[in-house]
């Protein structure tokens, strides 16, 4: 399980803190509630995730980075980009925050996003930088 310290610990993911972290792992840390999840194992639940239909893996370039998407894009819609990046390992997030590890800046991505981004040092790039990430996974 992981112990939520540092930057990709379980505290990273999007919308988990600190607080909700550490009750997972006290969680997981009583005998009691391991023994209910092996007895559920063992019943048939499925412990692993599995991508639903249409949302296969197609590569971990972005595995366990948070990205956004804002502006216009060329080459994809807002639902396209979404499950591009999950596809590829990453997280989509819907705002601007810290925990962002890069926003790919659209057309007319808005002056609000771009200020809060850089306000942040959330790093900016562009469709085409991104396209160029997610392809070296997929030779």
């Amino acid at each position: 399980m992981p112990d939520g310290s540092g930057s990709r610990g379980l505290a990273a993911v999007n919308g988990i803190g600190e607080t909700v972290a550490s009750s997972v792992r006290a969680y997981f840390q009583d005998e009691a509630q391991v023994q209910v999840l092996r007895a559920l194992e063992q019943a048939g639940l499925a412990m692993a995730y599995r991508p639903k239909a249409g949302q296969e893996a197609l590569g971990s370039a972005l595995e366990g980075l948070k990205i956004l998407a804002s502006g216009k894009l060329e080459n994809f819609s807002r639902e396209e980009i979404v499950r591009v990046v999950e596809a590829h390992g990453g997280s989509y997030v819907k705002s601007v925050s810290k925990s962002l590890d890069f926003i790919i800046a659209g057309e007319d991505m808005g002056p609000s996003k771009r200020e809060k981004a850089e306000k942040l040092g959330v790093k900016l790039i562009t469709e085409a930088e991104f396209m160029a990430l997610i392809e070296k996974s997929n030779t």
